[in-house]
């Protein structure tokens, strides 16, 4: 008969923050996904950006990044995938702590939206919880912010451009939408909406 063991949790996180102190934050992103193993869909609140934001917060204070938390009270919950949206939001952070390279400010807001019953048309009628992550780094450049989601599009000197592409494809299998707008030279926000209440089967 197979075993489950579980993870230590702790330990985890203690690697994972070793390793992002190294520099290699595509082994950390790769590990949130293989070291929980089996996925779990359950039903959360903002625990697994909480997590990802813990695991980052010694590199941003070595890259003198100030990371501000403001949720508002009673976050509804929603019905994930957790290892794939931890990889969302662990690329997310990425991208924002690489436009930052001088240091900076990231904020991670989140809130419901829509209410039962007062959903717009097309939505979802249990409402969204929606996050918004925002650097002041440097932006992005107008002609590039269409081609963000292209598989390999990238304007950086390492990586192969398929984070966002990979982000973009989990947020839309959980029936949810992600937004881009950016100013170069003064930063940029990502808006992520994801449907709450159960999965529709």
């Amino acid at each position: 008969m197979a075993t489950t063991t579980t993870p230590d949790v702790q330990a985890l996180k203690d690697r994972h923050r070793a390793t992002w102190a190294a520099g290699d934050y595509e082994a950390v992103a790769e590990r949130l996904v293989l070291e929980i193993g089996d996925h779990l869909v359950a039903r959360m609140g903002l625990g697994a950006g909480d997590e990802v934001l813990d695991v980052a917060a010694q590199k941003a204070a070595v890259e003198r990044i100030q990371i501000t938390r403001t949720y508002t009270t009673a976050l509804p919950e929603i019905w994930v995938d957790v290892p794939h949206l931890k990889t969302c939001f662990m690329n997310l952070v990425l991208n924002a702590f690489q436009a930052m390279p001088d240091g900076g400010a990231f904020r991670v807001t989140a809130a419901g939206g829509a209410p039962p019953g007062e959903s717009a048309a097309g939505e979802s009628a249990d409402g969204w919880l929606e996050i918004r992550f925002q650097d002041s780094g440097m932006g992005i450049k107008p002609e590039d912010l269409p081609k963000v989601f292209e598989p390999y599009f990238t304007t950086k000197e390492v990586g192969i451009g398929l984070g966002l592409a990979l982000t973009k494809q989990i947020v839309e299998e959980h029936g949810g939408q992600i937004e881009i707008s950016s100013d170069p030279g003064q930063g940029t926000a990502v808006r992520l909406r994801l449907p709450v209440g159960a999965p529709k089967v």
